[in-house]
């Protein structure tokens, strides 16, 4: 759980998401901008509403992890669902098979299921502070979606083995 929480820092998540952008980038695609700013813009967000809520992490004899910023809601939580929902974008615009779509939304559900088990596990967050984060995370995700438009050009079909 220690690892799982580790990679899924704020500079971790973020040096993802510079990669996946970059890696968009090469061919010139609007999905580059899109990711580089969705994912930075939903940390942001987080850390914004940690100073309006300011909620005290939980308190624990013998903690896993001890954090000195506000729990409520948790920035990985945010962060996952942003950049794993962006990367699920990302596949729909670009793979038809159905089975490719449905593994990404299955990869990236359990990723995020998996790094807020990590966060309560740890004693890191209370269980409403990663589901808040999910919530938050979805409704970033959305909203930029929402305002940028569709969400990517239509892309050719990837040929699937």
């Amino acid at each position: 759980m220690l690892l799982v929480s580790d990679l899924h820092q704020t500079a971790k998540v973020l040096a993802a998401t510079v990669l996946v952008a970059l890696g968009f980038g090469l061919g010139g695609e609007l999905a580059a901008a899109r990711t580089a700013l969705v994912v930075p813009a939903g940390m942001l967000l987080n850390a914004g509403l940690k100073h309006v809520f300011g909620r005290a992490r939980p308190l624990h004899e013998e903690p896993l992890v001890q954090i000195a910023t506000y729990s409520f809601p948790s920035g990985h939580a945010v962060a996952s669902t942003v950049f794993y929902g962006m990367l699920c974008v990302l596949v729909f615009a670009y793979v038809r098979s159905r089975w490719l779509r449905a593994a990404a939304v299955a990869v990236a559900v359990s990723m995020v299921l998996l790094v807020c088990f990590s966060r309560v596990y740890l004693g890191a967050h209370f269980p409403s502070d990663v589901i808040a984060g999910v919530a938050v995370g979805t409704l970033c995700l959305v909203l930029f979606l929402r305002i940028a438009g569709r969400p990517l050009p239509a892309a050719p079909a990837l040929p699937v083995p």
